[in-house]
């Protein structure tokens, strides 16, 4: 799970199909809290607009005794939405990790274009940025998209 500073969500405990899966909120080995994916989501983060899988996060989150946690996801959790659900959460949560490119509210400006295996070398390495403007909420801490190209070829 965690390498240090900031914590892991959204480990999987256990494969599909094995009767145990949940969401969990880790760091260099120790399980911080979990919540239990057979459990529902609670309603007043359902209510908001967010999946039951944000909404599980969100009262992972819940748990933090204090504000500005950052949090690492893989790309099932990541989308602009949940970011900006996270800040806006009362323990002002910062997540990071990597992003699915379509469907997540993700700026088109960062989208990497498919390269043919021939062409990696010369592209790898390239990086794009760009940052969500007029939003209110993101006045003091703003969220940056960025892509690496990282294809392994």
């Amino acid at each position: 799970y965690g390498k240090g500073d900031g914590h892991s969500g959204g480990g999987d405990v256990s494969e599909e199909g094995d009767g145990f899966q949940c969401d969990c909120i880790a760091d260099d080995g120790y399980t911080f809290t979990f919540y239990f994916r057979n459990q529902p989501a609670e309603k007043k983060w359902l209510d908001q607009g967010l999946s039951p899988l944000h909404s599980r996060c969100m009262s992972l989150f819940d748990c933090f005794m204090d504000e500005h946690h950052q949090v690492r996801f893989d790309n099932l959790y990541m989308s602009a939405k949940f970011a900006l659900a996270a800040f806006q959460h009362p323990n002002k949560v910062m997540v990071e990790g990597v992003t699915r490119s379509s469907q997540r509210g993700l700026p088109p400006q960062v989208v990497q274009a498919d390269v043919q295996k021939n062409r990696i070398a010369g592209v790898k390495g390239t990086v794009k940025a760009a940052v969500l403007e007029d939003c209110p909420p993101l006045a003091s801490c703003q969220l940056v998209a960025a892509s690496v190209y990282d294809q392994k070829g």
